[in-house]
């Protein structure tokens, strides 16, 4: 077990657009690395090995990347105590783009043997490429071979596999509603290699911000953990996502001042369930 990830796994947790799949992802790879000090590999496809590592130091230090001008010293001093965690953390970035499934694959065995990572999390799966003929493949068949090669290696090195995907644009029309597997953008075999599934969504009837002045801007997620093929499945867990500082933890460990500054609990699929 790791956290509550078993080597193994394909875990992908599913997202509309900007309702923080990405934050999660990195959050609990953070989480891992700087306090547990385990070691995991991330496949950032979508932005900048930099952009990634900035991400990761301003949600530990709790600072708003976009407005790096207002910073106070004291925000500097959090900033570059941050980034000596990072630096010394076991975190291993790949950003390279246009990477097919078959590229990824022999990447991976690279950072388990090398580097030992105990985890990889991959953002986004919709962004890695198939190596099937693409003339005749459609795009849905191509993120299928991707979903089974997935899955295939988190087997092959056993260690658990987590990925990002999007939902598809007809669950944009209900945005706000409780996802469904099928949402998963050109699903394919998507539910099915899963071992686990994971959905975020925030409820339209339930867009709580919290006012205190150390959380602002902090909003409430569920994570709908729609599969989990050992285990209990279709509960919610309320998440805190302050989109300030690209933070994602257990809603409750918001809730007052005192448990704010300690160490919070990641928004890992299995600490509220058992």
């Amino acid at each position: 077990y790791l956290q509550g990830f078993r080597g193994g796994e394909l875990i992908v947790v599913g997202a509309r657009t900007s309702t923080g799949k990405t934050a999660w992802l990195l959050n609990v790879a953070r989480f891992l690395a700087f306090e547990r000090q385990i070691p995991v590999g991330i496949y950032t496809l979508e932005n900048s090995p930099k952009s990634v590592a900035t991400r990761i130091v301003c949600a530990d230090a709790r600072l708003n990347a976009r407005h790096v001008a207002d910073w106070t010293q004291d925000d500097w001093d959090e900033a570059n105590e941050s980034t000596v965690r990072m630096a010394m953390a076991p975190i291993f970035l790949d950003g390279a783009s246009g990477l097919t499934i078959r590229d990824i694959r022999a990447g991976v065995r690279r950072m388990v043997r090398e580097n030992g990572i105990k985890a990889v999390f991959i953002d986004y799966l919709q962004l890695v490429a198939g190596v099937g003929k693409k003339s005749s493949d459609n795009r849905q068949s191509e993120v299928s071979e991707v979903s089974r090669g997935l899955k295939a290696l988190a087997k092959e090195v056993d260690i658990p596999v987590i990925v990002a995907s999007q939902l598809n644009r007809e669950s944009e029309k209900n945005a706000g509603l409780r996802p469904k597997l099928s949402d998963l953008r050109e699903s394919g075999s998507i539910e099915q290699d899963a071992s686990v599934v994971l959905m975020l969504y925030r409820p339209t009837t339930d867009a709580t911000v919290l006012e205190d002045e150390d959380i602002k801007g902090t909003c409430k997620v569920k994570m709908l953990l729609a599969k989990q093929r050992d285990g209990i499945s279709g509960i919610d867990i309320n998440l805190a996502f302050n989109k300030l500082h690209q933070r994602m933890d257990i809603w409750p460990k918001v809730e007052s001042n005192d448990v704010m500054h300690t160490v919070p609990q990641p928004a890992l699929p299995y600490s509220d369930v058992g």
